[in-house]
């Protein structure tokens, strides 16, 4: 563990993921302990579908959006990874051309590192 610090070793942290099978909504929450991540939910009807401990980094896809007019915009992807390579695998996967009602353009997408301390 190259870069874990004594706080790190004695609380690790994790990606907690919770699910609402009514709304279909995903849920995903860095803590330490599974009810300080409840504790942070809108909603505490959630499920819990997953706990990820943090290796060596959060990871997130930041897609771009291009217009062939000029315009765009960027968003974050609501997934949260500790292993860079799922991340960037879902970022070449989600890269793609468009051509709507007029509209061209295309989506790029690159991996960004979540500050979690």
């Amino acid at each position: 563990m190259a870069n874990a610090n004594s706080n790190t070793l004695a609380h690790p942290k994790f990606i907690w993921r919770f699910h609402s099978p009514r709304t279909n909504q995903r849920i995903t929450i860095i803590a330490s302990t599974e009810a300080e991540a409840r504790s942070r939910l809108s909603n505490p009807a959630y499920l819990f579908s997953a706990r990820i401990r943090i290796t060596e980094g959060v990871y997130q896809v930041l897609a771009h959006l291009h217009l062939s007019g000029g315009e765009g915009c960027s968003f974050l992807l609501p997934d949260l990874f500790a292993d860079h390579q799922q991340a960037e695998h879902l970022a070449s996967a989600a890269a793609f051309n468009f051509s709507f009602l007029g509209h061209t353009g295309k989506v790029t997408c690159e991996v960004v590192e979540v500050c979690h301390a």
